[in-house]
């Protein structure tokens, strides 16, 4: 009987957790507001944030954890050789974790099954170490498994914005 109480304890528990993990992720709404300004609005909290980026588009992973915006840089240097800029930002502490300028355009990002990296399409492309920001240029092998490395789920539309949809 005792054993019987435990588990059932311990399924009530797993449900509530997984049905708050989701009702807080179906709770991230994500508005753009003006060319580097997005509201980010979850369970807790409605903010506005500026990025230094014009925001051309920007994709959330499944677990509405990370977001890539990427864009042209606000201070746009015409003689730079970069001309576009990528950001990475933790929607769980609200913080940028990295900001990088790459040397083409970004057309894409898809995050990876691994929950850590992220390709940016950019013709070639990079991956991404969304916990660090680190980028480096993605190998022909793993360029050919992409669709099999991808992660899969079922994302809000406000979850995704291309300024420029193909």
């Amino acid at each position: 009987m005792k054993r019987k109480l435990t588990l059932t304890i311990a399924l009530f528990s797993f449900i509530f957790l997984i049905n708050e993990c989701y009702s807080s992720q179906q709770k991230l709404e994500i508005t753009s507001l003006a060319n580097n300004k997005l509201n980010i609005t979850d369970y807790k909290s409605s903010n506005i944030y500026i990025f230094n980026i014009s925001i051309n588009s920007y994709e959330v992973n499944c677990s509405g954890e990370k977001m890539v915006l990427w864009g042209y840089p606000v201070k746009f240097v015409d003689c730079s050789p970069a001309d576009n800029e990528y950001v990475i930002f933790d929607l769980k502490t609200k913080k940028t974790i990295a900001t990088n300028l790459v040397s083409h355009g970004i057309f894409g990002a898809i995050f990876l099954s691994d929950n850590v990296n992220a390709f940016l399409d950019t013709g070639g492309g990079y991956i991404v170490n969304t916990q660090t920001g680190e980028a480096k240029d993605i190998d022909k092998k793993m360029l050919g498994e992409l669709d099999s490395i991808s992660e899969k789920c079922q994302k809000p539309k406000r979850w995704s914005y291309n300024k420029f949809p193909q």
